[in-house]
Formats: C-alpha cells, structure tokens, sequence
C-alpha cells in the first residue's frame, strides 16, 4: 500500500532521504484520502500508462467516447481531464473508465464471435495480439497478460499536478 509506506516514511522523516519505487500507481494516485499533505510524496517513482491528458487528446477517444458522450448529454461540461477545478465533478473520469471498458469488451466480444459465453471470451481476448482501443492506440492480450495497455513511462509523482498525480518523466514506450 503505496499510502502507508510514504505516511510512515514521512512520519520518520526519510521520505526526502529515500527513494521510493511503487508498483501501484493507481494507489499513489488516490492518496488524498490517507494523506492531507500529498506533497510527502512528492518524486515518488513508478509506472503509468497512458495519462488523462494522452487519452482525452487521442482521436479514438473523442470519437467513441466524448463526442458520444456530449451528443447524449448536450448540458453536460465535458472537457478536458486538468480543466476542472478542485470542487468540480470531473465528469472526464466517468467518461474515461465507463468508454474504455465498454470498448474493451467490444473488442472481445466481437472475437469471440457470435456464440458468446466463458470460453469463447476467453478465447476472444487471447487472440487479441495487437489492438487499439479508444486512449490505447497500442495494446495487446493473451493467455498470460490479462492488462490490454502496451504503453508505459516512467512517472513520479507530483502533488501540483493536478489534484496530484504520477507524472510521466519520459516518453511512453511500447512494450
């Protein structure tokens, strides 16, 4: 649990004298609620995919989810993921989970073919070698990878990014 492990550094005073690797990036992302003060975590090191700012400037994205999304809700505010201030409801991160998932399993199903059931799924999704789906220009499944998302970079954490967030320090790199 990446939250514990700064807290206690930083109650110890060593969270400026360490470095600090996570592989839970999505935990280091989420430390507002075990952790008033983000800025111990400041420089923070681990992996991420593809950020917010990647996915919403992706095409794929704007096309499948938020121009379906705005066509839908006309009244609804839908911007980019770092417009919104820190007392808005950032409707970007509903868009982003609820579409990319549905793609997803899009994606699967039509592999499995039309006789969808367990094992043909599952089938889908191993033979589903080199693919893209809205914000994932780059992914790939098998039998052993069970995460579609090819693209990674190194990040450390930064609480003014953002509401605080792991920030890319490199390019993505397809692996």
């Amino acid at each position: 649990n990446p939250s514990a492990s700064i807290r206690g550094l930083a109650d110890a005073g060593l969270n400026t004298e360490l470095a600090i690797w996570t592989n839970n990036p999505s935990g280091l992302n989420n430390l507002g609620e075990t952790i008033p003060d983000r800025s111990v975590a400041n420089g923070v090191l681990t992996v991420s995919g593809p950020d917010d700012d990647f996915i919403w400037s992706d095409p794929a994205y704007q096309t499948a989810c938020s121009d379906v999304v705005a066509a839908a809700m006309p009244d609804e505010d839908i911007r980019g993921p770092l417009e919104y201030a820190e007392d808005e409801e950032n409707i970007f991160n509903g868009i982003r989970y609820g579409c990319r998932l549905i793609a997803l399993f899009v994606d699967i199903a039509e592999a499995a073919g039309a006789d969808l059931n367990h094992d043909t799924f599952r089938a889908g999704a191993e033979s589903l070698s080199d693919f893209s789906f809205p914000g994932s220009p780059s992914a790939s499944l098998s039998a052993e990878k069970f995460f579609a998302d090819d693209l990674f970079a190194l990040a450390e954490y930064d609480s003014e990014s953002g509401d605080g967030q792991a920030v890319p320090v490199g390019d993505l790199v397809d692996i």
